[in-house]
């Protein structure tokens, strides 16, 4: 869904890129403002997933809430984020399929599949048959020894499922472990699923219905790639769908929304200057220095 944002100049902007609405929002919360950072991070490092890195890790935080109420230590609760953060990242290696480009033909008839299905969410998706063949064209004329493989050698699946297979594959090795790492790593799989529940939610589906038919899908084997089909209206086959991305975003969310939790979650105490909060504590500072300034050039005092 778009957001629509108004600033205090009454500029509007609309938009559904999470780099951009947070850039424009007037965050003065220092956690909030860690959000935006890991936004604008993402952005710059891969061009994709800001949206998704910041709801990740809101929720992760959201999950852990009632542990620290609790009494939990931050350190352990730390702990088991970069463990479980470390185990999705090594089965989404594991799962990630590399794209075969041996064959031309096959080669660009894949480019054309995913390229389709990118120009479907777009404004162009009446005309995607066309658009699709020309961005392909534009790519290929490009020097491939130039461009950057991780972005185009290896693929990943979106639209929830690889965050389902990441969230079912936490639980069951969660249930491996004993002590407070268990239920760190548990709320680490179930925050997961708040990216297909959004989905869910922004294509006006029953969230709840959804995610549990994901789960049955996921806890057999095979069906890895199953994730939320907003044309269906239920869960479809993602990768006979060719709705790919690269393994390269899903990583680079995971790190970053673990890092960004971990950096709030290690915070025990905020330390504010009182007189950095007055109005004119910042006018008396400058004029302070100002005053300090001229005695030192020789100004006569009066």
């Amino acid at each position: 869904m778009d957001k629509l944002i108004v600033d205090s100049k009454g500029k509007v902007t609309i938009s559904n890129d999470g780099a951009t609405i947070l850039k424009l929002l007037d965050i003065v919360h220092p956690a909030g403002k860690v959000l935006v950072d890991i936004a604008r991070s993402q952005d710059a490092e891969v061009g994709d997933g800001t949206t998704s890195v910041s709801l990740f890790a809101a929720e992760l935080l959201k999950e852990v809430k009632s542990y620290i109420e609790e009494g939990v230590s931050p350190q352990v609760i730390i702990k088991g984020f970069r463990k479980a953060s470390q185990l999705a990242i090594n089965k989404v290696k594991e799962l990630a399929v590399p794209i075969e480009k041996s064959n031309p033909t096959e080669f660009r008839e894949i480019l054309e599949k995913c390229a389709a299905t990118a120009l479907s969410s777009k404004l162009v998706h009446s005309q995607k048959d066309f658009f699709k063949k020309m961005v392909v064209d534009a790519v290929l004329s490009l020097d491939q020894e130039e461009l950057n493989e991780r972005m185009i050698g290896i693929k990943k699946i979106p639209g929830g499922a690889m965050q389902m297979e990441l969230s079912r594959y936490l639980r069951e090795y969660s249930r491996t472990i004993e002590g407070k790492q268990q239920l760190i790593i548990a709320a680490f799989a179930k925050a997961l699923e708040v990216i297909p529940r959004q989905i869910a939610d922004n294509a006006g589906f029953d969230a709840t219905d959804i995610l549990n038919k994901l789960r049955q899908k996921h806890a057999t084997d095979g069906n890895q790639w199953f994730g939320v089909d907003i044309n269906s209206e239920s869960i479809s086959n993602n990768y006979d769908n060719f709705v790919w991305e690269p393994a390269l975003v899903k990583i680079n969310i995971l790190s970053a929304s673990t890092e960004a939790a971990n950096l709030i979650l290690s915070v025990d105490e905020t330390v504010r200057n009182p007189q950095s909060e007055k109005p004119d504590a910042a006018a008396n500072a400058r004029a302070r220095g100002a005053m300090m300034a001229a005695r030192g050039r020789g100004v006569t005092r009066r």
